[in-house]
């Protein structure tokens, strides 16, 4: 996928991170891109006051509704598993 260089300045930090693990030749992020993933994350856990795994659960049963912060959260989850599978490969 092709990003001008001012496309890619106007996109948010984790849109920047997408289109840069795309770029790497193996197809996994690199270990700094999963660690800056896991800083998102980790913030998400508390700002909310709860861990990934509780909020997972609560929104699953119904108990937490999926707000957009929640949302983004999820959406880092996804790409953390995802680049998790890829480098297991």
């Amino acid at each position: 996928m092709k990003v001008k260089a001012t496309e890619f300045a106007q996109l948010d930090e984790q849109a920047q991170a997408e289109r840069s693990d795309a770029l790497n030749d193996s197809g996994a992020p690199a270990a700094a891109g999963q660690a800056t993933v896991r800083k998102k994350i980790a913030s998400f856990e508390e700002r909310h006051g709860m861990s990934s795994d509780e909020m997972l659960r609560g929104v699953s049963n119904g108990e937490i509704n999926e707000t957009a912060s929640i949302s983004q959260w999820l959406v880092l989850l996804d790409a953390l598993k995802d680049s998790q599978q890829r480098a297991a490969l």
